[in-house]
């Protein structure tokens, strides 16, 4: 990971944007080090008036690794005593976090925030669908990690305090900070069922045929809509999501079509949203992920909206430049071990006979630069006017 402070390509500047974020973790994994994790504030404000931690898979470590050095990190303009260590810095910078924001119950995603438990300077609010926050809960159940969260303030041990959040309906989290959630799915879960028959190891992803009734369920997730009321500018983040299945949910259409007016009127510009894999990666393995493919056609789907939300015909003809000046920040990408050649023996993934290995074997480019290179081809194909940004450790963005 960079100390250093990195700049992206800006959709705004600090007089214009509503936010200040950096990524503190941008990967799904498996580097413990790097799982999904970020920190922003009114673009306006300083970072003590108010920060909001948005996943916590990768907290006070990767915080404490960009604080080494904070004259050449992306957190220059926050003040910190001259003789002050990395380590007091990390818990001055903690003492300004006022609320935190978990987008579903992978531990990629709150891993961060388990460890860090015990180091609040006070009861924290930590906000997410009753769904995220009851998987949590989980983890803090006195055998995993002790009881540390709870959905009741009073509890003497509840250093978290679990806030659920009414899809669709708007909450102020922080100081001139609202939050507005919006229902999303991250594939399918399955168990084995009553009579504990287990599935068959071989099928890498089972389709619902093969499971038994009541053995399958959605998982949840969520994306955050995030607006600085002071003004009026939003940023949107997406946690880990699968296409739409219009056989069992359109999550994504409703929330293309909820966010398209700020789209159009500008005052959204910038989108968080994940790209795991590669295209090379088969469908039947995303597990609940996107790849550019799939992705580009969450922007296209967002582009007709928008262009609904204008009066405009949606042919495809006249889809250029529809998304002009709006930023996609790429997040989430597996990289590493997903992007080499890996024999899955223990699962025995087969496709036609043959293994499957995850990602293109022959192909030593780094897997971030592989998905940037695919979602340039796309755009350059529909010429929407979108641009990609893949987000990396230390990166501060305006938005």
């Amino acid at each position: 990971m960079s100390s250093g402070a990195q700049a992206a390509p800006a959709a705004d500047d600090e007089h214009t944007a509503g936010f200040s974020l950096v990524c503190l973790g941008v990967s799904g994994g498996p580097l413990e080090h790097n799982c999904s994790c970020y920190v922003l504030k009114p673009a306006q404000q300083r970072w003590d008036q108010g920060t909001v931690l948005l996943e916590g898979g990768s907290w006070l470590g990767s915080l404490s690794r960009l604080l080494e050095h904070p004259a050449s990190s992306p957190f220059q303009d926050a003040t910190f005593p001259e003789e002050s260590t990395a380590e007091s810095r990390v818990v001055l910078f903690n003492s300004w976090v006022k609320s935190m924001l978990v987008s579903h119950g992978h531990l990629d995603h709150f891993y961060g925030i388990v460890l860090a438990s015990a180091a609040q300077p006070s009861q924290r609010p930590l906000y997410g669908t009753r769904d995220t926050l009851e998987a949590i809960q989980g983890v803090f159940n006195g055998h995993v990690w002790p009881r540390l969260a709870s959905f009741r303030a009073e509890d003497p041990l509840a250093f978290y305090h679990l806030r659920p959040l009414e899809v669709g309906q708007v909450r102020t989290i922080a100081p001139g900070i609202t939050v507005t959630p919006y229902a999303l799915y991250h594939g399918l879960t399955w168990l084995p069922d009553k009579g504990g028959r287990n599935l068959d190891q071989s099928v890498a992803c089972p389709n619902v045929e093969q499971l038994s009734s009541g053995s399958v369920q959605d998982v949840p997730s969520t994306a955050f809509l995030l607006t600085n009321e002071a003004c009026n500018r939003s940023m949107l983040f997406l946690g880990d999501v699968e296409a739409d299945a219009p056989e069992r949910h359109e999550c994504n259409l409703a929330l293309w079509r909820a966010v398209a007016p700020r789209v159009a009127g500008g005052q959204l510009r910038t989108i968080f949203i994940e790209c795991s894999f590669s295209n090379a990666q088969p469908k039947h393995m995303l597990f609940g992920h996107l790849s550019p493919s799939l992705l580009y056609a969450e922007v296209r789907t967002l582009a007709r909206c928008v262009r609904a939300e204008r009066g405009q015909s949606d042919d495809a003809a006249s889809m250029a430049g529809t998304l002009q000046g709006l930023r996609f920040v790429v997040v989430h990408v597996k990289g590493l071990v997903l992007s080499k050649k890996l024999q899955h023996d223990r699962l025995g993934y087969k496709e036609n006979g043959d293994r499957c290995v995850i990602g293109d074997e022959h192909d030593s480019r780094p897997l971030s630069t592989v998905i940037h290179e695919e979602l340039q081809e796309l755009e350059a194909e529909h010429r929407l006017g979108v641009e990609f940004v893949m987000a990396q450790q230390g990166l501060r963005l305006q938005g």
